[in-house]
C-alpha cells in the first residue's frame, strides 16, 4: 500500500517545495529591493546635505565677495564620485559641461555602486 502512494506523496512533496521556493525567492527579491531603495535614500540624504553645505559655501563667496578657489571645486567633484545612478553622473556631467564643448567622463562607464546581499 505504500508503494501506491509513493509517487503521489512525492509529487505531492515537489509540488510544495517548488512553491516554497518561489515564495523564498520571491522575499528575497523584494528584500534586495528595499535594501536597494534604502541604499539610494541614504545617498540622496547625504547629497542633499552636501548640496546644503554647498550653497553655504557658494553663499559665503558671494558674501564675501571672494573668488572661487579648488575648494569648491573639490566639492562638486567628491559629489560626482559618491553618485550611484547613472543618471545622476549623466545630470552633474551635462550642468558641468558647456555646451561648446564635448568631453567624456571616465565615470561614465561605471558600475553602479549598489551592494546586494
Amino acid at each position: 500500500r505504500l508503494e501506491e502512494f509513493s509517487p503521489r506523496m512525492l509529487n505531492c512533496f515537489s509540488g510544495v517545495a517548488k512553491d516554497i521556493a518561489g515564495k523564498v525567492s520571491g522575499a528575497i527579491g523584494k528584500i534586495q529591493f528595499q535594501d536597494i531603495i534604502r541604499q539610494r535614500a541614504e545617498n540622496v540624504k547625504l547629497e542633499h546635505e552636501a548640496l546644503v553645505s554647498l550653497f553655504g559655501q557658494f553663499s559665503d563667496y558671494i558674501d564675501g565677495r571672494k573668488a572661487f578657489d579648488d575648494s569648491f571645486n573639490l566639492s562638486t567633484a567628491e559629489m560626482f564620485e559618491k553618485y550611484v545612478m547613472e543618471d545622476q553622473r549623466r545630470i552633474h556631467f551635462d550642468l558641468t559641461t558647456s555646451t561648446g564643448e564635448k568631453r567624456v567622463a571616465p565615470e561614465e562607464n561605471r558600475e553602479p555602486k549598489i551592494e546586494l546581499f
